[in-house]
Protein backbone atom coordinates (compact mmCIF):
# COMPACT_ATOMS: atom_id res chain seq x y z
CA UNK A 1 0.00 0.00 0.00
CA UNK A 2 1.70 3.73 -1.03
CA UNK A 3 1.99 5.60 2.23
CA UNK A 4 -0.94 8.42 2.24
CA UNK A 5 -0.17 11.84 1.64
CA UNK A 6 0.43 13.75 4.89
CA UNK A 7 -2.21 16.36 5.37
CA UNK A 8 -0.80 19.46 5.77
CA UNK A 9 -2.47 20.59 8.90
CA UNK A 10 -1.85 17.12 10.67
CA UNK A 11 1.56 18.14 12.16
CA UNK A 12 -0.19 21.48 12.81
CA UNK A 13 -2.59 20.66 14.67
CA UNK A 14 -0.56 17.72 16.61
CA UNK A 15 1.92 20.76 17.72
CA UNK A 16 -1.00 23.16 18.39
CA UNK A 17 -2.60 20.00 20.78
CA UNK A 18 1.40 19.66 22.88
CA UNK A 19 1.24 23.44 23.22
CA UNK A 20 -2.13 23.15 25.06
CA UNK A 21 -1.59 20.23 27.25
CA UNK A 22 2.51 21.07 27.70
CA UNK A 23 2.61 24.29 27.86
CA UNK A 24 6.09 24.33 25.22
CA UNK A 25 6.13 24.66 21.72
CA UNK A 26 6.94 21.27 19.81
CA UNK A 27 7.06 20.83 16.03
CA UNK A 28 6.12 17.72 14.32
CA UNK A 29 7.59 16.19 10.69
CA UNK A 30 6.70 13.04 8.72
CA UNK A 31 9.12 10.09 9.06
CA UNK A 32 9.86 7.06 6.18
CA UNK A 33 10.23 5.07 9.39
CA UNK A 34 9.65 4.71 13.07
CA UNK A 35 12.68 6.07 14.63
CA UNK A 36 13.99 3.80 17.45
CA UNK A 37 12.67 3.22 21.05
CA UNK A 38 13.99 3.34 24.45
CA UNK A 39 13.56 0.85 27.30
CA UNK A 40 12.17 3.65 29.31
CA UNK A 41 9.67 5.32 26.56
CA UNK A 42 5.78 5.73 27.40
CA UNK A 43 4.29 3.93 24.71
CA UNK A 44 0.06 3.83 24.46
CA UNK A 45 -1.95 2.21 21.85
CA UNK A 46 -5.04 3.52 21.08
CA UNK A 47 -7.44 0.87 18.89
CA UNK A 48 -9.10 2.53 15.67
CA UNK A 49 -12.34 0.73 15.21
CA UNK A 50 -14.85 0.14 11.81
CA UNK A 51 -18.42 0.56 12.24
CA UNK A 52 -19.02 -3.15 12.81
CA UNK A 53 -16.57 -2.50 15.90
CA UNK A 54 -14.12 -4.61 14.42
CA UNK A 55 -10.45 -3.02 14.42
CA UNK A 56 -9.21 -1.32 11.51
CA UNK A 57 -5.94 -0.09 12.82
CA UNK A 58 -4.16 1.83 15.99
CA UNK A 59 -2.53 4.73 17.00
CA UNK A 60 0.99 4.50 18.84
CA UNK A 61 1.85 7.58 20.71
CA UNK A 62 5.60 6.88 22.50
CA UNK A 63 7.13 9.54 24.71
CA UNK A 64 10.54 9.41 26.35
CA UNK A 65 10.39 9.48 29.86
CA UNK A 66 11.14 13.22 30.58
CA UNK A 67 8.09 14.00 27.86
CA UNK A 68 5.83 11.82 30.04
CA UNK A 69 6.35 13.06 33.23
CA UNK A 70 6.51 16.70 32.05
CA UNK A 71 3.42 16.80 30.41
CA UNK A 72 1.60 14.78 33.54
CA UNK A 73 3.12 17.74 35.41
CA UNK A 74 1.72 20.22 33.15
CA UNK A 75 -1.79 18.41 32.58
CA UNK A 76 -1.94 18.14 36.70
CA UNK A 77 -0.31 21.17 37.93
CA UNK A 78 1.75 19.51 39.98
CA UNK A 79 5.24 19.82 40.57
CA UNK A 80 7.35 16.08 39.00
CA UNK A 81 7.98 15.03 42.47
CA UNK A 82 4.41 14.96 43.33
CA UNK A 83 3.51 13.26 40.20
CA UNK A 84 2.39 10.05 40.71
CA UNK A 85 2.89 7.15 38.24
CA UNK A 86 -1.37 6.78 37.40
CA UNK A 87 -0.90 10.56 36.85
CA UNK A 88 1.59 10.17 34.29
CA UNK A 89 0.07 7.24 32.73
CA UNK A 90 -3.37 9.53 33.10
CA UNK A 91 -2.06 12.12 30.86
CA UNK A 92 -0.04 10.49 28.51
CA UNK A 93 -3.43 8.04 27.66
CA UNK A 94 -5.26 11.75 27.29
CA UNK A 95 -2.85 12.69 24.94
CA UNK A 96 -2.67 9.67 22.82
CA UNK A 97 -6.60 9.65 22.58
CA UNK A 98 -6.37 13.82 21.27
CA UNK A 99 -3.41 13.01 18.53
CA UNK A 100 -5.38 9.29 17.74
CA UNK A 101 -8.64 11.61 17.16
CA UNK A 102 -6.54 14.66 15.03
CA UNK A 103 -5.09 11.21 13.04
CA UNK A 104 -8.06 9.72 12.35
CA UNK A 105 -9.68 12.88 11.34
CA UNK A 106 -6.94 13.14 8.58
CA UNK A 107 -6.81 10.16 7.12
CA UNK A 108 -10.64 8.91 7.41
CA UNK A 109 -11.95 10.57 4.50
CA UNK A 110 -15.57 8.74 5.64
CA UNK A 111 -15.80 9.34 8.70
CA UNK A 112 -16.66 6.25 9.67
CA UNK A 113 -13.83 4.93 11.95
CA UNK A 114 -13.78 5.44 15.86
CA UNK A 115 -11.56 5.60 18.58
CA UNK A 116 -11.56 2.55 21.59
CA UNK A 117 -9.98 3.69 24.71
CA UNK A 118 -5.61 3.72 24.67
CA UNK A 119 -3.78 1.40 27.24
CA UNK A 120 -0.30 1.58 27.84
CA UNK A 121 1.79 -1.09 26.26
CA UNK A 122 5.59 -2.05 26.57
CA UNK A 123 8.40 -0.96 24.37
CA UNK A 124 8.87 -4.91 24.31
CA UNK A 125 5.17 -4.97 22.30
CA UNK A 126 5.71 -2.06 20.10
CA UNK A 127 8.72 -3.42 18.65
CA UNK A 128 6.58 -6.44 17.71
CA UNK A 129 4.26 -4.32 16.19
CA UNK A 130 6.71 -2.31 14.50
CA UNK A 131 8.82 -5.85 13.17
CA UNK A 132 4.83 -7.01 11.76
CA UNK A 133 3.72 -4.14 9.84
CA UNK A 134 5.27 -1.02 8.79
CA UNK A 135 3.23 2.18 10.45
CA UNK A 136 0.98 3.83 7.59
CA UNK A 137 1.78 7.12 8.81
CA UNK A 138 4.68 8.10 11.30
CA UNK A 139 5.22 11.65 12.86
CA UNK A 140 7.95 12.96 15.33
CA UNK A 141 8.78 16.01 17.45
CA UNK A 142 11.50 17.84 16.09
CA UNK A 143 12.13 20.60 18.19
CA UNK A 144 15.10 20.36 20.94
CA UNK A 145 14.95 17.65 23.06
CA UNK A 146 11.17 16.11 22.78
CA UNK A 147 11.08 12.75 22.07
CA UNK A 148 7.50 11.82 21.16
CA UNK A 149 6.18 9.77 18.01
CA UNK A 150 3.09 9.65 16.60
CA UNK A 151 2.32 6.77 14.46
CA UNK A 152 -0.68 4.69 12.33
CA UNK A 153 -0.81 1.16 11.80
CA UNK A 154 -3.30 -0.25 10.03
CA UNK A 155 -4.86 -3.97 10.60
CA UNK A 156 -2.99 -4.61 13.79
CA UNK A 157 -1.83 -7.92 13.34
CA UNK A 158 -0.86 -8.63 17.55
CA UNK A 159 -3.32 -9.01 20.27
CA UNK A 160 -2.82 -6.89 23.27
CA UNK A 161 0.05 -7.06 25.75
CA UNK A 162 -0.99 -8.93 28.86
CA UNK A 163 -1.24 -6.94 31.83
CA UNK A 164 2.31 -8.85 33.45
CA UNK A 165 4.08 -6.97 30.81
CA UNK A 166 2.76 -3.73 31.71
CA UNK A 167 4.71 -1.15 34.15
CA UNK A 168 4.61 2.49 34.57
CA UNK A 169 7.74 4.92 34.08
Amino acid sequence: MDAPRLPPELAATLASAWLSLAGEPCAFTSLDAMPPRLPGDACFLLPVLRADLREAGRVLLVLGDDDAHHLGASMFGLPLDELAPADVDDANAELCNIFGSCVVKALDDSHELELGLPERTSVGHVEELCAGCPPRLTLAATLGPRHVVVAYFEDDPLPPPSSKELRHG
